[in-house]
């Protein structure tokens, strides 16, 4: 399949997605009231970076000013190790600042993420060729839908404003859907990922990215435990390519201190390396990481 085809095809599915959620959210208002709508649920997806408090935890905010500093282990972005150098075990750290806006009760949010290397003797390299010293600045609006479904359109653009020959650019629109079932909370999202400059373009893909998360209790301490999948397709077709295929799985918790809250976690990821000495288990990747922040 060319670019042209599969961009028309990435569009297409992520337009028709959301003329989907849309006419279900208007059917939904010729039967729910104003006042059921009152206050707007917004759930931040994995595969963006950003951060959820669990359900159990979560407070109104006064100015809806969220700021936030992640530190982990390894930068690991839909199942891909970013900084890694020869293995996806790598464990090259990161610290992400992080600080959105939302308005209040509109659903509407904007914000800035950055991902910066801590160590590894690849760090300039990585800086270099644009994946190192990464910002991040995202637009996005959260519709309630019924009293369990919730709709999130999101629009992203990834720079690297200190890369060597060039400032490469994505930008990425995405629609999800997701739900608080009885059990479990389960999500869906659907990213477009283009290359705003020529050389980059054919890097693009498509990113469908199901989940599902739980919130209980181990003694009084609330635990958020997510387990996800995503599928890629490739602007120029998925044959030998790696990171087509990446599994997720997460556990976090959540301590609210006198100014802070923090949420230690940990994090295991698989994603398809292919390579010709390639082995499954080449494909693994286990990290901490350690998030702190306030509300405003």
């Amino acid at each position: 399949m060319n670019i042209m085809n599969l961009n028309k095809f990435g569009i297409i599915s992520i337009l028709s997605a959301g003329f989907l959620f849309a006419s279900l959210a208007n059917a939904q208002d010729n039967t729910t009231s104003e006042t059921s709508t009152s206050k707007t649920e917004v759930k931040k997806p994995e595969d963006t970076k950003k951060s959820e408090k669990p359900a159990a935890a979560s407070e109104d905010t006064s100015l809806g000013v969220n700021l936030e500093v992640t530190f982990s282990s390894a930068y690991v972005f839909r199942g891909y190790n970013i900084f890694q150098k020869d293995s996806q075990m790598n464990q090259y750290g990161l610290v992400a600042p992080g600080l959105s806006y939302t308005f209040p009760d509109t659903g509407l949010s904007f914000g800035y993420w950055g991902a910066f290397q801590l160590n590894g003797d690849n760090k300039s390299i990585n800086s270099d060729v644009g994946l190192n010293l990464e910002s991040d600045f995202y637009l996005s609006y959260s519709r309630k839908v019924t009293n369990k479904l919730y709709v999130k359109g999101i629009l992203t653009s990834y720079v690297y404003f200190f890369a060597k020959d060039s400032r490469p650019t994505w930008v990425e629109p995405g629609v999800i859907a997701y739900s608080n079932l009885d059990v479990v909370r389960a999500s869906i999202g659907f990213y477009y990922l283009l290359g705003t400059q020529e050389y980059i373009r054919d890097a693009g893909y498509l990113y469908i990215n199901p989940s599902v998360s739980k919130h209980f209790k181990m003694g009084k301490k609330p635990v958020n435990l997510t387990l996800g999948y995503g599928y890629k397709h490739y602007s120029d077709g998925n044959e030998g390519m790696s990171n087509v295929h990446d599994l997720l799985l997460t556990v976090d918790t959540f301590i609210q201190l006198p100014l802070i809250y923090i949420r230690p976690g940990i994090g295991v990821a698989w994603t398809n390396i292919e390579a010709p000495d390639s082995t499954f288990s080449d494909g693994f990747v286990v990290w901490a990481q350690l998030i702190m922040g306030v509300d405003k």
